[in-house]
């Protein structure tokens, strides 16, 4: 009798705060902050094997259990500066202690809208993301094999920036339009090595993944009925979603396991 199993998991402590403040009419700031404990256990393969009801073998192999205490703080004010013009601003600080590194960063966010008439109006939007758990997928075979695990002094946090422009506008029969376009960068992604596999675990995580880069880029139509017996949408979306690795497809990009050029969804309810 042989037996494998595979085990990860994530376990968390976390504890948070948040505030609102009112100081005028025409903001609404919002800040915070909270810290979380992480206990990370990449995984860990366990084999067993019995001959006559005599154990010929039970151990267990793998990586080892990272520990991290990630925090944040972050302030944003809604603010209404005229009847047409309304902004969002804030900024987001994250730290990410493991092991003997620290990392940090100050991500800015920026959203506006602006009221080109009564029933359109003009929406766009900035944001910096630094994020410090990396999906870890195995595209080759077609188990449940995404893994998440944590930067690490080896592997650095992903990070990325999203930029965005929209128009929303109201049209007759109770129709309302939306259009938008988003483009998004990423930087310190992880995807295995080739020929690497999560069911190898002599070998730690760490040295089985490549870092390197990756791109989305979308234009999305939204239209929608909301009111009446009648209603729902339909939504079209052309996109792409790629990587690029180094030692990866000779280093040349590569559609991404997300990347839906074409994605058509259609809702009615009566």
């Amino acid at each position: 009798i042989y037996s494998l199993k595979f085990n990860s998991g994530i376990t968390d402590f976390a504890a948070r705060m948040d505030f609102d403040y009112v100081p005028a009419p025409n903001h609404y700031v919002r800040f915070g902050g909270g810290n979380t404990y992480h206990t990370f256990k990449p995984g860990a393969s366990v084999y067993h094997s019995q001959n006559d009801n005599v154990t010929g073998l039970d151990s267990t192999t793998g990586s080892t259990d990272v520990k991290a205490h990630e925090i944040f703080l972050y302030a944003e004010d809604d603010i209404r500066i005229s009847k047409k013009v309304k902004v969002n601003f804030g900024a987001h600080y994250s730290g990410f202690a493991v092991g003997s590194e620290y990392y940090h960063s100050i991500q800015p966010r920026i959203s506006a809208r602006y009221l080109m008439t009564k029933n359109m109006s003009l929406k766009a939007s900035f944001t910096t993301m630094q994020q410090y758990i990396h999906l870890l997928t195995n595209s080759n075979i077609g188990l449940p094999t995404d893994l998440w695990v944590p930067a690490t002094e080896n592997v650095l946090p992903q990070s990325s920036m999203q930029s965005a422009l929209g128009i929303s506008t109201a049209l007759p029969l109770g129709l309302n339009l939306t259009i938008e376009g988003y483009y998004k960068t990423m930087n310190n992604v992880i995807e295995y090595k080739d020929g690497a596999s999560f069911m190898n675990t002599s070998d730690d995580w760490e040295n089985k993944v490549e870092s390197g880069n990756g791109l989305a880029y979308g234009l999305e139509v939204f239209l929608e009925k909301r009111v009446g017996v009648f209603n729902g949408w339909i939504g079209y979306t052309l996109a792409r979603s790629e990587r690029t690795f180094e030692n990866i497809n000779n280093g040349e990009s590569f559609p991404y396991k997300y990347d839906r050029t074409h994605d058509v969804s259609v809702v009615v309810n009566y």
